[in-house]
């Protein structure tokens, strides 16, 4: 098969093929004289030419194209600018109030009143290992609220008592752009998506019950880019799976998305997640109204925008390295390791792995491991299953396995 890139000899041979017939006493000259000085030079031009003809090819192919070289080809795909939008985190508060007292009646135990645009709150952060590590936020809310005199449940507590309970929703953005107020779902962590009210509310009694917003960016990240540019060149060719997918990198705090096809509901399942693996039903509704007014949807058809939940999981990895002197570098095996796993959990497949796909992962880490005998992945420190390789296009969250900061045990033998 001839070279695609003509190699330095096959450039070279030509020219000094051509000086021998043209000049055969100057062959003699070649390896030690100024004839040679020719060829060096024709080499130097020609490894410039190739340099240049080699960024050419890593820049045209999704899988190697990085940088601005990455952003220029997801744009020639789709055949327009993807400028970089900072956005704000939305989601929404749950705030409750509760009373006792001797009444039945679902009315009337509470007071009303209003909560304005522009109220705060703040997310409530609290260091655990089950979720991934959050920051600080504040919070506004985009649109009044009004709370009435009904309960929301009723409950009889026995002896004439009755608990009054009342659910109120607030719409929220955060009062800054970035991703420090993303608030990623983690059904396990019972710390999670807690908040508190930073301005007095007309009901002193209320607190929030759940705190979620996802969507916050500064910046494009080179894996939306990078999907931009593989799905881009289908999903121009009209209402397809890879329309939606890109119809939805192109809302600047989608991350990542995943489609499928759910047949019970008659629908296109998309998955969506923000760069914290966040999500949030404003973020989820603002998705789905994007593909509609942009026109990313056929006619007729219909999509259902889907999040992501986290399982926080600890990986244990039994290995054999390929020497004694392999082990006094054991701490930066192991550091090796680790980036590998997490390679691979937030890879193409997030929603899924295989014990096998995670022990190759752990083998090419470092080319001092000669076999990797068994991978574990645990949640709760019990031995997780592996999930199926489809996704369920019935769910109504994919999970996203997420290994803990301190959760990988590495034990490495000669």
């Amino acid at each position: 098969m001839p070279h695609l890139v003509p190699t330095r000899n096959e450039i070279l041979s030509a020219g000094v093929l051509a000086l021998g017939e043209a000049r055969p006493t100057a062959l003699r000259h070649l390896p030690a004289g100024r004839w040679g000085d020719v060829l060096k030079g024709w080499w130097a031009q020609y490894a410039v030419v190739r340099a240049r003809l080699a960024s050419e090819v890593t820049a045209a192919r999704h899988g190697t194209a990085a940088g601005e070289e990455l952003r220029d080809l997801a744009e020639s795909q789709l055949w327009r600018l993807i400028p970089d939008e900072p956005s704000k985190a939305i989601g929404e508060a749950v705030l409750v109030r509760t009373v006792t007292n001797s009444s039945s009646s679902v009315s009337g135990s509470f007071s009303a009143g209003v909560f304005p645009v522009g109220f705060r709150l703040s997310k409530d952060v609290v260091e655990t290992e089950l979720s991934p590590e959050q920051e600080p936020a504040e919070y506004v809310t985009t649109a009044a609220v009004y709370a009435d005199r009904a309960d929301t449940t009723t409950t009889g507590l026995g002896g004439g008592q009755f608990l009054h309970s009342q659910t109120v929703t607030l719409p929220i953005e955060a009062s800054r752009e970035g991703p420090h107020a993303n608030v990623c779902y983690v059904p396990a962590d019972s710390e999670n998506g807690l908040g508190a009210l930073l301005d007095a509310p007309f009901d002193t009694t209320f607190t929030v019950s759940s705190l979620r917003a996802a969507g916050g960016t500064m910046l494009r990240s080179e894996t939306q880019l990078r999907t931009l540019a593989r799905q881009g060149w289908q999903g121009s060719k009209g209402p397809n799976a890879s329309a939606l997918v890109v119809g939805a990198l192109l809302q600047p705090g989608v991350h990542r998305a995943v489609h499928a096809l759910d047949p019970d509901a008659a629908v296109a399942a998309l998955f969506v997640a923000d760069e914290s693996w966040a999500t949030s039903a404003a973020f989820r509704a603002s998705v789905n109204r994007s593909l509609v007014d942009n026109d990313w949807l056929g006619f007729g058809a219909r999509v259902d925008v889907r999040g992501v939940q986290v399982r926080s999981v600890s990986v244990e990895v039994d290995a054999t390295v390929r020497s004694v002197a392999a082990m006094l570098a054991a701490s930066d095996i192991e550091t090796a390791i680790g980036a590998a796993l997490r390679d691979a959990f937030e890879g193409d497949l997030w929603y899924s792995w295989t014990t096998d796909g995670l022990r190759g992962a752990v083998a090419a880490a470092d080319r001092r491991i000669v076999s990797v005998e068994d991978v574990r992945v645990l949640h709760a420190g019990v031995e997780d299953a592996e999930p199926a390789l489809a996704l369920d296009p019935t769910a109504t969250e994919l999970t996203h396995w997420h290994m803990r900061k301190n959760g990988l045990r590495v034990s490495l033998e000669v």
